[in-house]
């Protein structure tokens, strides 16, 4: 079984869709989630694997934290408000079995 990443490529900086394009297969994100966070429009990364943090991104791919992911899977507390402060999630990225 293959793995394929589907983009919405529409509004979408060009540096969070080079986080995709040119990766090994193995090495793509799970998925991206675009969201509204304290007062800005930023980008929710799923790591490829086990044991990695997923990182939330600025519109200009400046890493502002990770909410999640790692070791013990609470990312690296640098934004424990994310989960009950992040709204309107938009899926524009996401693994496509196939």
């Amino acid at each position: 079984m293959a793995l394929t990443i589907s983009c919405e490529k529409d509004g979408i900086p060009t540096c969070i869709q080079r986080k995709i394009q040119g990766q090994p297969l193995h090495m793509r994100p799970g998925g991206i989630t675009q969201y509204n966070y304290r007062n800005q429009t930023v980008y929710f990364i799923v790591s490829p694997c086990c044991d990695m943090f997923n990182y939330l991104y600025d519109s200009r791919c400046e890493t502002i934290c990770a909410p999640s992911g790692g070791f013990i899977g609470r990312g690296d507390g640098k934004c424990p408000d994310f989960n009950s402060k992040a709204t309107n999630p938009k899926p524009v990225c996401m693994d496509n079995p196939k």
